[in-house]
């Protein structure tokens, strides 16, 4: 069983039968640091589940052309654009590898199948997405109702492993505060767990 039928299966048990169904789709896919898995403009065709390595999924701000962050990939999670389980749309996400990076990738296409043929599957799905937005929820409010130490304190507790492998300009527009405030309290005093 490979780890992303695993990581599914820890979430919502499935028959051997939907395993091995399951097993046929999801291809194992490589990309190298700095390489691209979707640009803008471009349809998104996969999801992915990352079994070593980083992702980097952001936008360009209309209004000033900057970077923004929406989220980082890391080991044992799920990477999906959720208005492509139903139809593929071009959308103006960036998706970009920020290590050398193994993933295991299924079809949106064969996942629609999948959610038609097994309703175990579609189970998945739902509880896959609460999580997302939850996730997604919590990380909105805190950038928009905090300060910069605030939003780099949370940052720091929830996700202290990307403190370490993401550059400070990708954690600077991910939290929304000056990368020179990053950069000048070092990663040691500023990711301190005692701050608040």
């Amino acid at each position: 069983m490979n780890e992303m039928i695993a990581c599914i299966n820890a979430m919502r048990p499935l028959s051997d039968e939907i395993n091995t169904h399951l097993a046929r789709l999801i291809r194992c896919q490589t990309f190298k640091k700095g390489e691209y898995l979707l640009r803008a403009g471009d349809v998104s065709h996969d999801f992915y589940f990352v079994s070593q390595g980083l992702l980097r999924c952001y936008a360009n701000c209309e209004t000033t052309g900057k970077e923004a962050t929406r989220t980082f990939t890391k080991e044992g999670e799920f990477f999906l654009l959720p208005q492509n389980v139903k139809q593929t749309l071009p959308g103006n996400e960036y998706l970009h590898a920020l290590e050398d990076t193994t993933v295991y990738a299924m079809s949106y296409i064969d996942l629609h199948s999948t959610i038609e043929k097994y309703l175990a599957v579609y189970n998945f799905l739902i509880r896959l997405g609460c999580q997302h937005n939850s996730q997604l929820r919590e990380a909105v409010s805190i950038m928009l109702e905090k300060s910069a130490f605030q939003k780099c304190t949370w940052l720091a507790k929830k996700h202290p492993e990307l403190t370490k492998r993401v550059s400070s300009k990708h954690l600077a527009s991910y939290v929304g505060a000056p990368e020179k405030m990053i950069r000048r309290y070092g990663r040691y005093s500023f990711w301190h767990p005692c701050g608040n």
